[in-house]
């Protein structure tokens, strides 16, 4: 027997729940990027980086976080800028 899913139940769920965790992300992560001069994306991307040092292109960020190339773009020369990282271009042989 199938358990029958409200399905207007769990996408209120889900939503609440994703505001929920946002609210709390924003607040545990807030005051680092103030401390640190750094936007949300450029904070999420530098974790990204720290917890996943195998995983270090723009490609490899924008596939797994799931996020669009310009912002990907944009956010690494930011930090850049900022001295929170560098390039490393290597040329394909």
């Amino acid at each position: 027997m199938h358990n029958k899913i409200d399905c207007n139940s769990f996408f209120s769920n889900t939503w609440e729940n994703q505001r929920a965790v946002k609210r709390l992300f924003t607040k545990y992560i807030l005051p680092v990027c103030e401390k640190y001069h750094l936007k949300n994306l450029e904070l999420v991307i530098l974790m990204f980086l720290h917890q996943n040092p195998k995983h270090d292109t723009a490609s490899e960020i924008i596939e797994i976080k799931c996020l669009a190339k310009s912002q990907v773009s944009m956010t690494v020369s930011s930090l850049e800028k900022k001295v929170f990282c560098e390039k490393n271009i290597q040329k394909a042989i």
